[in-house]
């Protein structure tokens, strides 16, 4: 605690005397939990790894190493945890819904390579870089946005609607199904289409997850809303003014959450 003394001059007496004592109590520095530590050493991990089995890419992997480390370093600056959703069924789809994708690509890789096998037709890999590369850039964008509340498991930390959350409620989530739109034009393989198939099932339940807890947390959601979709730019509904919506913090009243990744 921060101790400030005023003092003033008293010119009856020529002496200096104190005055009251003003106590200004500093802000307290706020503690990282384990799983802020253990999200920034998994998504450190994930981008070690993407350049030790990946380095014949080069240049073209910075894209998907600077979108992990950006992630790594939003677990150690997002906001507070004033709520979360608990139960099995939201942190299962959470997690399948995170690494589905990469892990079995990861292992078909080295086992079974005819899963992921590469297509040879120059207009389909032509179209797949195009959209994996709009999805990277795209996700970029995105997570900077939402760095202050980025999480695994659906929590609330603070409400953000400007920048690409004025294009789709989950613009992450859209930069995700333009990627992987466009690995599997470059491998056209009916395994990793149903792999695909329900990694995005998944998202659709974690999005349910993640929007009920948003609306019990923040009220103003609803109106936000109904103004951006979820996943697409919708022509018809008018659009979000920057001004309109605004970062917000929650309010926590009371009840501490056990915070996960």
């Amino acid at each position: 605690m921060r101790w400030s003394l005023a003092l003033r001059l008293r010119q009856d007496s020529g002496l200096l005397q104190p005055a009251t004592c003003d106590i200004v109590a500093s802000p307290r520095k706020q503690l990282r939990h384990w799983t802020d530590w253990a999200g920034c050493l998994l998504y450190i991990t994930i981008a070690v790894d993407m350049v030790v089995h990946a380095p014949q890419i080069g240049i073209l992997l910075l894209p998907s190493v600077l979108h992990e480390l950006i992630a790594a370093a939003s677990f150690l600056i997002r906001r507070p945890l004033a709520r979360q959703s608990n139960g099995w069924q939201p942190r299962l789809a959470a997690y399948l819904g995170s690494f589905l994708v990469i892990i079995f690509i990861r292992l078909s890789s080295a086992y079974h390579p005819s899963w992921v096998a590469h297509t040879h037709v120059a207009v389909l890999n032509a179209l797949g870089f195009t959209l994996w590369l709009i999805g990277i850039l795209f996700g970029l964008y995105s997570l900077w946005y939402f760095r202050h509340a980025f999480s695994l498991i659906p929590q609330a930390r603070v409400l953000v609607t400007s920048g690409p959350f004025c294009i789709a409620r989950h613009p992450i989530y859209l930069s995700y199904v333009l990627q992987y739109l466009g690995i599997w034009l470059t491998r056209p393989t009916l395994t990793l289409l149903l792999i695909l198939s329900i990694w995005f099932a998944l998202i659709c339940i974690r999005i349910k997850y993640e929007e009920a807890l948003l609306l019990m947390v923040f009220p103003e959601y609803a109106a936000y809303q109904s103004h951006v979709r979820v996943l697409y730019p919708g022509l018809p509904r008018r659009v979000v003014r920057p001004g309109l919506f605004q970062v917000q913090a929650p309010c926590n009243k009371g009840g501490k959450s056990r915070p996960l990744i």
